[in-house]
Order: structure tokens, then C-alpha cells, then sequence
């Protein structure tokens, strides 16, 4: 049991034994864990940041109906609970300028020119400079839309082994399912503009393994077997919108020409007002077969070589669509249709103007004529003026900004191939302390069926070639543990985000800009090495070191088409390139450096009681934590300490221990971007009991 700061309580159980003697036993296992975060939202004091709530069990039950046969059932299962882990963000001032200290940034979408509109000032108990930015300058948010996100998971396995002469059959049938529920507030104030903005997943897995592991006299052993797996997963990305949100999500010229009048601003708010859109429904598929081997060859006492090779056949399909599920209150300001997708509106000119297709079709003459009785009191939309037609422009065109690209159900070109992978790992034994070992690994990760806007993009396989030598060692009479090892990855078609040419927006808009879009894409080369090293040394009385480094050099050697960092996404440069090559550069999460030291301390007080305390030191040097690789993502070198001391019992029946995390109170960004930033978890103290019973 723990107990601890922000009201945090964690427990655990564990028991078991048998049902029948020889035949039946059964363990189960509990654990809970609740708590606040440490970050308020100020909107609602009870919402907090980063909460937890969790509750899971398990229970087995192992059948032994012979010496050479047994089966092993698992159930398990994690009620759903919610978690604030997103949202936990603070924002700062956009810069002013872009990198080149000349061009300004164009601030129109930007919080402090949307919070000093009227619609937005009116609220004088919030403001951008003393709640928006920097935690309302007491490290809490507020956030009128945020809920937790919801997980849960349910898992069922029956694992049977069999020994039959000289060979060793093992079955594992598994099935898996998966919960996810996130909805955001990621505008992050307390005004009515996105109620709900996240996705929900349900995802359901079956799985089949058989294998067989044998031994040749002292020659080789070995396992080879067969491995089936079927995964669906069911995607629905959400965006509610409410009555703020075309006030909010209004350009300058858009939100001045509809705030000029009553009528203007009842088409301000009804331009989103509770739209909810469906934004991708999606229905993934995925399955896979593969065959497998692997060997030890003991080819003297001192060496080994262990191979293996293996099959995969995927077969990933992804279709979906993009829809809207309800149009909230001003379905009569949608367009007559996007990208086939019928919507039931009427189409304008860039003035307000009816179409030319429009005047043609009376069901979108009379949709026009609704519009001016609904919001002008005026019989036809002929009989509107001029600056009363570009008002209803200006809400159409909030409108159809928001909404973006829809598309009707479609299917994308599938996934479909065979991904090798193989090992060649020899070790060899040079003495009783020291083991050396070479080893050389390839394989592939399986490429992504997936829609952008409706079109089909095709992500293809990454590709991984894998090399590393390392030593062993046991020295100092047993009491240094020490391990060192270098390592290479060369990574061909490494996916990740990239940015890729927007057909639809572009066609669709028309206004001389090319547009682009994030999807799941392939960087064609990146290689990471480096070197690590780890032991442990118990040759001091009552203590325990412990030690571990790594220098780990992950970079692009080849990618030239990563997104801009916002500040040099200038107007010159992303209306006409908006790529940014990022060859040589270290990827984002990725310190150079890393070092892990510890030490425990365990000593008896008396005949039935120990003393112990252990502290642990973990230092990073400095990263990227923005994807972009921006200038303003760094996140500093530096350190985090955790410390604990406590007393039990020397056959730990009982102890006790007092808990410190981040004792130092270290501050660093979790994340950084050029506006925002992830803030730290901060110093956390608390107390832990633990007992058997028996």
C-alpha cells in the first residue's frame, strides 16, 4: 500500500495455492491506483492533471494432470477509468518574428488576436495575459471542455505445454481488447468553442501460437513454430463544436464584417454552433502469419552461434470516410456538396453572390431564401443587400473551413506483403568472467494502408539493419557485474510524420497557394549509434552500485521533405516550399547523452529488523522535443533524483518506506514548442507499506 502526496493511494494484493493437490492451483493478482495530479483546472478544481485511476486484476489457473503436460489459464481485466494525461499544456507568447528577425509572424489565427476580439473580451474575468499564457501565472489551467481519457482493457490466454519424448510443444490461443476514449479542450480557455475535439478506439485482437523446441544431443538446440494474429480496430475522430467557435475560428476580416451587427454575429455563432463532425470514421484490419526458427549452435564448449530467421505476411486494410454527423444549428450555411459528399446547402460566389449552379437549382434557391428569412427577415435572398450577401460569405466560409475535407466511404489501396527478419548472433566465452558476442539483426516493420482527404497514401515498409558487439563480464571475485556493448541501425523508409501535397484544399480553394498535410509517411534513411555500458557492484558491505551510460547518435542521413518549423514557415517559404530538409539533423526525443547512477543501503537493526534507503541519480542531455525540429523545442540537460528509506522485516513479511520522487524539483519542460510547453511532474512524497500474510 502507498500513500502519498494529491491524495495518492495505490495498493496491491497478491495470493494463491492449491485447489487439489498435484492436480489444480490458482494465483490472483489485484492493484489499484488512485490520485490528483498536481496541475488544477481552474474551471473545475476536481479535473485534474496528470490524475491517476486504475484498477486491474488477474487471476491463473494452472492444471498439472501429469509431469509432462500442463495448461495454464489467464483472465484478466482493467475496468475503464479516466486519466487527464492530455492537455497539460501551458502556453507562452508567439514570437513575433520569424527566424530571420525581419518577416513578422502572422498572428491572425493567433490566441492573442482571437482573445482580444470583443465577442471574447466581454468575460472580464479571463484574459490572454493573466490566464492563457503561463498557467494563469500559478501553474493551473483552465479549461472548460477537457475530460479524461478513458482506458480499459480486457485479456483472456490458455497457454498449454506438452513434452512428448525429446521435444516440447507449446500452444498460446490469446484474445485481447482495448478501450480508448480521449476528448480535449485544445484551444485551452473557458469559452464554448471546442466541446470536444479527440477519437475513440475499440480494438479487439486474436492470436494463435504453436512451437516446438528440441535438442541435439550437445550440439544445437532449437524452437520453430507458427504465429497468427487478426486485429480490428474500429476509429472515430470527433470534433464538437459550440456557440464561441466561429467567433474563435473567424479570420480578422471575416469575424470584423459578421461582429458589425446583431444579424452578422447570429450568423457568427450559428456558422459552427454544435457541428459535430465525424471527422474519419476508419475500420482497420490487419493480418498476419508468419513461421519462425531459431537455433543455438553449440559449436565448442566456449562458442555459440544462435541464428534465426522469420516470415511475416501482412495484409492491413483501412477504409473509411469523413462525414458529418450532425450540423448543428446552421445546416442551411453549408455548401451543396465537398468532394461529392451531399450536404443539402447552396453554393456562393467569394462576394456572397449566389452561383451560377446555384441560381440553376431551386432547391438551392430555396435554401438561399431561408437563410435571409432566418437571419435578415427578408423574403429572398435576391433582396439582400450586398453587405448582407458578403456576411453570409463570410459565415459560409467559416464554415466550410472548419469542416475541411469530406469523402464518402472508400477503401485505400490495401497492405500487402511478406516482411523477413533474421538473426546471426556468435558469442564466445573467453574465460570463467569474460564473454564477448557479436550480432547482426534485420528486420522490417510492415507499411500503412491509410486515407489522407479521402485519397489513398500508401506509407511504405521500414526497413532495419542491426549491428552490435559487446562484452560480458564478472570480475573483482563476483562482485562486478560489468557490460559494454556498440551499436549500430541503419533505418531505410523510417516512418513517421511528413508532409504531403493537398490535392483537394488546393483544387478547392484556389487561390494560387499550394496546400499540404500531415500524414504517416517514410523518411528514406536515418542511422543511430552509439556505445552502453551498465554493472553493478556489491563489494562494499551493506551497499549496492549501480550504473549505467549510453552515447546514442540518432539522426536523418537522409530527409528533405520534413515539416517547416513554425518559425520559418514564412510566407515566402510555405506558399511555395513548406518542406524543410532535415539530413544530418538528430531526431526529435533523442538525448546524445544518458546517465543512470544508484546505490541501496541495507543493514539489519536487530534480529528481525533491516534498515534500508536507496537513492537513484538520472541525467539527459539536451533534446528536440518538437517533432518540426524547431529552435525553440530544446529541452536542457539535467536531472532527476529519486530517494527512499525505509524498515522491514529480514524475511519481508512487513515493511515500511518513505518515498521521495523528483527531490530535487527538477523543472524542465516535459516538451517544448515555440508557444507552449509540457510542464514537469513535480516533487511527490509519500508512504509505502507492504506485507505478506503469509
Amino acid at each position: 500500500m502507498l500513500f502519498g502526496e494529491d491524495d495518492t493511494l495505490v495498493g496491491w494484493f497478491a495470493g494463491g495455492g492449491g485447489i487439489v493437490d498435484d492436480l489444480l492451483a490458482w494465483r490472483t493478482t489485484l492493484a489499484f491506483e488512485k490520485g490528483a495530479g498536481d496541475i488544477e483546472n481552474r474551471y473545475n478544481p476536481d479535473n485534474t492533471y496528470q490524475n491517476k485511476d486504475r484498477v486491474s486484476g488477474r487471476v491463473q489457473f494452472l492444471l498439472t494432470p501429469t509431469e509432462n503436460f500442463s495448461a495454464r489459464l489467464a483472465v484478466d481485466a482493467q475496468p475503464r477509468g479516466g486519466e487527464n494525461t492530455n492537455g497539460r499544456t501551458f502556453y507562452t507568447p508567439t514570437p513575433q518574428y520569424y527566424a530571420d528577425g525581419v518577416t513578422p509572424v502572422r498572428l491572425g489565427s493567433d490566441a492573442s488576436t482571437r482573445l482580444a476580439r470583443r465577442w471574447f473580451t466581454q468575460k472580464d474575468s479571463y484574459s490572454y495575459e493573466d490566464n492563457y499564457l503561463h498557467g494563469n501565472g500559478d501553474g493551473t489551467l483552465y479549461n472548460d471542455a477537457q475530460q479524461p481519457v478513458v482506458t480499459g482493457t480486457n485479456g483472456r490466454a490458455l497457454e498449454l505445454n506438452w513434452s512428448v519424448g525429446n521435444y516440447d510443444l507449446f500452444s498460446l490461443t490469446a484474445y485481447r481488447d482495448y478501450h480508448f476514449n480521449a476528448h480535449n479542450n485544445d484551444e485551452g480557455t473557458p469559452f464554448d468553442i471546442q466541446r470536444s475535439s479527440g477519437q475513440e478506439i475499440y480494438y479487439s485482437q486474436y492470436s494463435q501460437e504453436f512451437r516446438v523446441s528440441s535438442e541435439i544431443e550437445n550440439l544445437v538446440d532449437y524452437q520453430a513454430g507458427l504465429y497468427f494474429l487478426n486485429t480490428e480496430t474500429d476509429i472515430r475522430r470527433n470534433v464538437i463544436l459550440g456557440a464561441d467557435a466561429g467567433a474563435w475560428f473567424a479570420t480578422n476580416a471575416q469575424y470584423n464584417a459578421l461582429d458589425a451587427d446583431g444579424n452578422g454575429r447570429y450568423l457568427l455563432q450559428n456558422s459552427l454552433d454544435k457541428v459535430w463532425k465525424n471527422e474519419n470514421l476508419q475500420e482497420v484490419e490487419n493480418k498476419s502469419a508468419a513461421i519462425f526458427a531459431q537455433a543455438n549452435w553449440h559449436l565448442t564448449d566456449d562458442l555459440t552461434v544462435t541464428t534465426g530467421v522469420r516470415f511475416t505476411r501482412e495484409d492491413r486494410r483501412n477504409p473509411g470516410s469523413s462525414l458529418i454527423f450532425d450540423n448543428g444549428n446552421g445546416a442551411e450555411l453549408n455548401a451543396y456538396a465537398v468532394n461529392g459528399v451531399r450536404l443539402g446547402g447552396f453554393d456562393t460566389l467569394g462576394n456572397g453572390a449566389l452561383a451560377d449552379t446555384a441560381v440553376a437549382d431551386p432547391a438551392q434557391v430555396a435554401v438561399a431564401d431561408f437563410v435571409a428569412q432566418k437571419y435578415f427577415n427578408v423574403p429572398t435572398y435576391d433582396e439582400l443587400t450586398i453587405t448582407q450577401k458578403q456576411q453570409v460569405g463570410h459565415a459560409k466560409a467559416i464554415r466550410q473551413t472548419r469542416l475541411g475535407v469530406l469523402w464518402n466511404y472508400a477503401e485505400p489501396e490495401p497492405y500487402k506483403d511478406t516482411q523477413p527478419a533474421w538473426v546471426l548472433s556468435p558469442s564466445y566465452r573467453i574465460n570463467d568472467e569474460l564473454t564477448t558476442y557479436l550480432s547482426w539483426q534485420y528486420g522490417e516493420k510492415a507499411g500503412i494502408s491509410q486515407q489522407v482527404n479521402g485519397l489513398s497514401y500508401l506509407a511504405k515498409a521500414e526497413k532495419n539493419n542491426a549491428l552490435e558487439w559487446g562484452l560480458k563480464s564478472v570480475l573483482l571475485d563476483n562482485t562486478l557485474t560489468l557490460n559494454f556493448d556498440i551499436f549500430y541501425t541503419d533505418i531505410k523508409d523510417y516512418q513517421q510524420a511528413v508532409q504531403v501535397y493537398d490535392e483537394y484544399t488546393t483544387t478547392q480553394l484556389s487561390d494560387g497557394t499550394n496546400y499540404y498535410t500531415s500524414t504517416t509517411g517514410n523518411a528514406p534513411k536515418v542511422e543511430v549509434k552509439g556505445v552502453e555500458v551498465d554493472g553493478v557492484y556489491s563489494g562494499i558491505p551493506y551497499i549496492t552500485l549501480r550504473f549505467a551510460g549510453a552515447y546514442n547518435d540518432a539522426s536523418y542521413k537522409e530527409f528533405q521533405y520534413s515539416a517547416l518549423p513554425p518559425e520559418l514557415n514564412t510566407p515566402e517559404i510555405s506558399d511555395d516550399i513548406p518542406y524543410y530538409d532535415v539530413s544530418g539533423k538528430t531526431l526529435a526525443g533523442a538525448p546524445k547523452y544518458a546517465v543512470n547512477l544508484g546505490a541501496d543501503f541495507r543493514i539489519p537493526v536487530s534480529d528481525q529488523f533491516l534498515f534500508h534507503s536507496s537513492a537513484n541519480w538520472a541525467f539527459t542531455s539536451k533534446f528536440n522535443s518538437d517533432n518540426t525540429l524547431s529552435s525553440y523545442g530544446w529541452i536542457p540537460s539535467g536531472s532527476l533524483v529519486d530517494f527512499a528509506i525505509g524498515l522491514g522485516t529480514e524475511d519481508e513479511r512487513f515493511d515500511v518506506s518513505l518515498i521521495l520522487k523528483n527531490a530535487l524539483d527538477d523543472d524542465r519542460p516535459l516538451a517544448r514548442t515555440w508557444n507552449s510547453y509540457t510542464p514537469a511532474i513535480s516533487r511527490w512524497i509519500g508512504l509505502s507499506f507492504t506485507g505478506k500474510l503469509f
